[in-house]
């Protein structure tokens, strides 16, 4: 084998590893926002969110910039049912806001409860 094949066939492999590496982080960051996402949305959670008093116009609001990114895993999307069929709804919603001129977005999670 040449030198030049060898150099070619460690660089194949070392971009391979690299792109699993990398593939592998990406899930592990998934798996983390879409826990994010269901530790807000876990009964207990909001149940103690509710009692604090944080609800206003019989909702709360929890930031969340990662939300939009996972809100259509399939675990939270069967969790939104869930707390649907308890008639409460979690939605996204922006929130925008200004300081010092410069207008900022951020994602936040709605969730209403039916009275």
């Amino acid at each position: 084998m040449s030198s030049r094949g060898a150099s070619t066939y460690h660089y194949g492999a070392i971009n391979r590893q690299m792109q699993r590496v990398a593939n592998e982080h990406d899930r592990h960051l998934r798996r983390a926002w879409v826990e994010r996402v269901l530790e807000i949305l876990n009964g207990d959670n909001l149940i103690a969110q509710a009692a604090s008093g944080q609800a206003s116009d019989g909702g709360l609001l929890f930031e969340c910039n990662v939300a939009p990114l996972v809100w259509d895993d399939p675990r939270i999307a069967y969790r939104r049912q869930q707390l649907e069929r308890s008639d409460v709804t979690a939605e996204l919603a922006e929130h925008e806001h200004t300081i010092a001129g410069k207008s900022f977005k951020r994602t936040r999670i709605k969730v209403a409860f039916s009275t």
